[in-house]
């Protein structure tokens, strides 16, 4: 356990620009690519984030990452209190786990395992620098869904992701899944690999909103590391724009929370091993949308007022569940033609492996919060794939664990691989 005095921000830009440009310890090859003028507006989005008026404490969970601890109503800035809302009770331990094939163990995160918690009335929050955010192009950048655009150091296929997801079309307010947490390699720094939920309206129009919460490996917005990392994200227009974690107002965290997304899970499954595991929840009452993790609680809430009727603001229209991958490509010769990068989706097996080979998500439902926000009627899933999913079978597959249910699948693969998967 090692907790620290609160990080405090350095208020001289020369020093900040300075730092940024020569003190990127693990993060290599990533490189600061910021423009002056963006990092004048980055400076001043960090001198609200890391007021020191607002952090009480600060925790150190090694590997270069600090937890600030954050006056909880003034988590979006010392100028823009919040009240908290009441977090519903009983509403997060409501789906039973299932009976795995074999060893398992949830899923946890430094904080709070092996560290301190922050004290009462605190909400946790990933420290960020400005070492960090200067190798985004833009503020913009940093909180897109897909960043990582301004560095490509392996050439991209311009805007190609690779999905293996199962979804519903159903009128809900509720949905959880039971997920693997996984570590998946990567080839290069401008890729990532997920797996999530996703709960939508307006799918696929330019109006679609969005509240998604799962794992990434993300070098270029995790300062080069390869670890699965908690996140939640939100979009109002089709990611037009949209926001990460607490990285913008929109998420608010509880005090006491047990998760805390934009940080490193701990523990990850391994191929032929104890699998772990997390069960992510989502529900909507008359006033937020509540993010719920391993049954402890509501970690934090969307207000419903952020999103539109008909819309998020009612319900979703949609649900998924899977994983996905931003695949750069290689010029193996110095040009073309080019290949698929080699990056794990998942654990980087194929779904034919199963129980302690592949990924998975299991125990999905999808349900409704009563009029009196006290209660959710749960119902089984019953997934289908989209016609384009998986996007490149050769590379990525799926498979239902429990036919004709459909409410538990395995996905995964490992990408290039010289026999069926070559090309993106």
């Amino acid at each position: 356990m090692n907790a620290t005095e609160s990080p405090r921000s350095t208020w001289l830009l020369v020093i900040y620009v300075a730092c940024a440009w020569t003190h990127i310890t693990h993060a290599q090859p990533l490189r600061p690519i910021a423009s002056n003028d963006e990092l004048q507006r980055m400076q001043a989005y960090l001198n609200e984030r890391n007021d020191p008026r607002i952090i009480e404490a600060s925790i150190d969970l090694g590997n270069s990452e600090f937890v600030d601890c954050i006056t909880a109503t003034r988590q979006h800035g010392f100028d823009h209190p919040i009240v908290l809302e009441k977090p519903p009770e009983g509403l997060f331990n409501a789906v039973d786990k299932p009976t795995f094939d074999g060893p398992a163990e949830p899923a946890k995160q430094a904080y709070g395992s092996v560290t301190r918690t922050c004290p009462p009335n605190t909400i946790p929050r990933k420290h960020l620098t400005i070492e960090e955010l200067s190798q985004f192009a833009s503020l913009k950048e940093f909180h897109d869904k897909v960043g990582g655009r301004g560095r490509q150091f392996a050439p991209m296929v311009n805007g190609h992701r690779d999905y293996v997801v199962a979804m519903q079309n159903i009128t809900a307010t509720a949905a959880n899944s039971i997920l693997s947490i996984n570590k998946p390699v990567d080839e290069h720094s401008e890729e990532f690999s997920l797996s999530q939920i996703w709960v939508s309206s307006a799918y696929g129009l330019a109006n679609q909103e969005t509240i998604e919460v799962g794992w990434q490996v993300a070098r270029w917005r995790h300062n080069g590391s390869r670890d699965p990392y908690m996140f939640v994200y939100w979009s109002t227009d089709n990611y037009g724009n949209g926001c990460y974690d607490q990285d913008c107002p929109g998420f608010n965290m509880f005090p006491g929370a047990p998760y805390v997304p934009g940080v490193a899970f701990s523990n990850w499954s391994t191929v032929g091993g104890t699998q772990v595991y997390v069960s992510f929840q989502v529900h909507r009452t008359s006033t937020a949308w509540w993010i719920g993790v391993n049954g402890g609680g509501a970690i934090g809430y969307y207000l419903v007022s952020k999103f539109r009727t008909p819309g998020l603001a009612s319900n979703f229209e949609r649900m998924d569940f899977g994983g996905e991958v931003q695949p750069g490509m290689d010029y193996p010769t110095g040009t073309p033609p080019f290949r698929h990068s080699k990056i794990d989706m998942g654990s980087g097996m194929f779904s034919s492996g199963g129980w302690g080979q592949a990924a998975f998500h299991t125990a999905i439902r999808f349900g409704n919060v009563n009029a009196s926000g006290t209660s959710i009627s749960w119902n089984w899933a019953h997934l289908t794939q989209p016609p384009n999913s998986p996007t490149l079978p050769g590379c990525y597959d799926f498979t239902f664990a429990d036919p004709p249910t459909n409410s538990a699948f395995y996905f995964g693969g490992g990408g290039y691989n010289g026999v069926t998967c070559i090309l993106p």
